[in-house]
């Protein structure tokens, strides 16, 4: 089994339901922020209601429109399950990097995601999807179906 190996700090973000973030940045206990030493990535796990996804994902195509370059856009499968792979560049230069990956789950979207900028980010892009690759999901349901 394969984990990110690194000391983090994780943050219940109290404006939303079911989201932690975590970064070995530490991350600020009132907004989120990330600290200003190591790493500046960071980690979200997310549950959505099935709607609250979908009402995002055309968020991601507005995105394209605000200078955001999506790398790749494809479903895919992890440990037999069903996925959705979203991967794109934003900011000044495009340094700014987040992969997420979807998963169903009975009737909610399991968003497991990494944010970071330049090589913090490309740092630690394969220790994530090497733990991404461990995942396990109850209730497993293809993404492909939900519309």
């Amino acid at each position: 089994m394969s984990h990110i190996q690194f000391p983090v700090q994780a943050f219940i973000y109290p404006s939303l339901v079911d989201i932690a973030m975590i970064s070995p940045a530490g991350v600020h206990l009132m907004n989120g922020n990330l600290g200003p030493n190591r790493d500046q990535v960071l980690m979200v796990i997310q549950a959505l209601n099935v709607s609250d996804f979908l009402e995002e994902r055309k968020q991601y195509i507005e995105s394209e429109k605000n200078g955001c370059s999506i790398l790749s856009d494809r479903y895919v499968k992890i440990n037999t399950i069903h996925s959705h792979e979203l991967f794109w560049q934003c900011g000044p230069n495009q340094v700014d990097k987040i992969i997420n990956y979807f998963f169903a789950s009975g009737n909610k979207i399991i968003v497991v995601g990494l944010k970071g900028s330049g090589s913090f980010f490309d740092n630690n892009l394969e220790k994530f999807r090497n733990s991404v690759r461990t995942l396990s999901i109850n209730e497993p349901a293809d993404i492909s179906k939900i519309r």
